[in-house]
């Protein structure tokens, strides 16, 4: 990526603490333009104002949005938001997460809510905002994930582990779900064909396991986006609420 990023559209999940907040200080300080997402408005702002009173970003090169990963309806009306204001957008960092909570929690989509917030919002987000994204050299995605990855294994034929959940396991998957989610293709919403895509993993090291953080997160169609579908072994599919009956939503 280019020592100035003038001219560059960056949006950042997460970016109201932690990994996100200095991802976000470091791209607007080399002049991109760089939208904030956090888990309520009041996060987002709080972020801006921290971000101008004390690194001195420019006010103009901040913007705000928010969207509770906890709620994939709230991640879709974040694409809407995102691509209705920036049409082009350079670089997308997928940065929210949370820890897996001690009690097997689940989502009102009905997905473990780690699983969720980690990998399908972030997942969804992607595909939706697949028709701002650039393909033009230093256009990427950047999926933020854990070292922790590499303990994780995916329970194809389980992914909400209603009978065996364990935190560290849950914790574990969504992260590997993530970096896997890197290695692929990005399928190209509703235009039924893939486009390569510019992606890369980095990775949180933790030295014990730690909360990550509280998740602080016009698409040309939803069809497909909302849904993530694996096989394992040609015969298991693991269909997440986030792949519940497509339809094409309408701006809100």
């Amino acid at each position: 990526m280019p020592s100035s990023l003038s001219g560059r559209t960056v949006l950042v999940t997460g970016a109201t603490s932690g990994i996100g907040y200095e991802t976000a200080r470091q791209l607007a300080e080399r002049g991109a333009t760089v939208l904030l997402h956090g888990r309520t408005p009041d996060e987002a702002q709080a972020a801006a104002d921290r971000l101008i009173t004390t690194a001195g970003i420019g006010a103009t090169s901040l913007r705000q949005f928010a969207a509770d990963f906890a709620h994939l309806d709230e991640v879709e009306s974040l694409a809407y938001a995102v691509v209705r204001e920036h049409p082009r957008l350079d670089v997308l960092v997928n940065n929210a997460a949370i820890a897996a909570p001690e009690r097997h929690t689940v989502t009102a989509d009905g997905n473990e809510i780690a699983f969720q917030v980690n990998f399908l919002a972030h997942y969804l987000l992607t595909n939706l905002l697949d028709a701002a994204l650039t393909t033009d050299p230093g256009g990427r995605v950047i999926n933020v994930s854990s070292s922790l990855h590499r303990t994780g294994t995916i329970m194809w034929n389980d992914p909400q582990r209603p009978r065996r959940y364990a935190r560290l396991a849950a914790y574990a998957q969504s992260q590997l779900a993530l970096t896997d989610f890197a290695a692929g293709p990005l399928p190209a919403a509703g235009r039924g064909r893939v486009r390569p895509r510019r992606a890369l993993a980095a990775h949180r090291v933790h030295q014990a396991h730690h909360g990550a953080g509280r998740p602080t997160g016009r698409p040309a169609s939803s069809s497909g986006a909302r849904r993530w579908r694996t096989s394992a072994a040609g015969t298991s599919t693991a269909s997440a609420r986030a792949g519940r009956q497509a339809r094409s939503p309408s701006p809100r």
